[in-house]
């Protein structure tokens, strides 16, 4: 069988820019770092905001962070293929240089959605960092997933008026 753990949760101030960046930065250096010392590779989902997200954290602005992040701390190879967009109809898998040559997938929809969940369990492809808008609802059996990270904004608070954040409860 398989199981899962979350090593913690931290959360950034979705309307400062430059603790969004050190808290990415910061998580993308011990992914980066768990890999080289496990010799597994990672994988992480990036829920993006919708197109009008209110601080325009949308998932073309936060790849485009992530493209900048990977390449300034030279994490992974900028030209590999490490990253997937699954957003609406859109599947891609592409580098953060942002090269042509993007990886192709073979299916649409949710032949689509499944070839792409095979490729990050696989640890022999370069695919790790999965970019989405309202996926992962319905579950999402990525067995190697390191991480979760949300641009979503959530003003909700509990009885207590300690943040709440939610998540689709089947993302593992």
């Amino acid at each position: 069988g398989k199981s899962a753990w979350c090593r913690n949760i931290e959360t950034f101030d979705i309307k400062d820019e430059t603790e969004i960046i050190n808290s990415i930065r910061n998580f993308l250096i011990r992914m980066r770092e768990d890999e080289i010392v496990t010799g597994t590779k990672k994988t992480l989902a990036v829920q993006c905001g919708r197109v009008n997200h209110s601080e325009g954290w949308d998932i073309q602005n936060v790849i485009e962070l992530f493209s900048r992040i990977v390449r300034d701390e030279g994490l992974w190879n900028f030209d590999d293929q490490i990253f997937v967009k699954m957003c609406g109809d859109e599947r891609k898998i592409f580098s953060p240089s942002g090269k042509k040559n993007t990886g192709k997938i073979s299916g649409k929809g949710l032949d689509a959605d499944t070839e792409i969940k095979e490729r990050l369990n696989d640890f022999t492809d370069p695919s790790r960092i999965l970019f989405i808008v309202d996926k992962g609802k319905s579950g999402m059996n990525i067995f190697n997933l390191g991480g979760l990270i949300s641009f979503r904004s959530y003003d909700k608070k509990n009885d207590k008026l300690e943040a709440v954040i939610e998540n689709a409860v089947q993302f593992l």
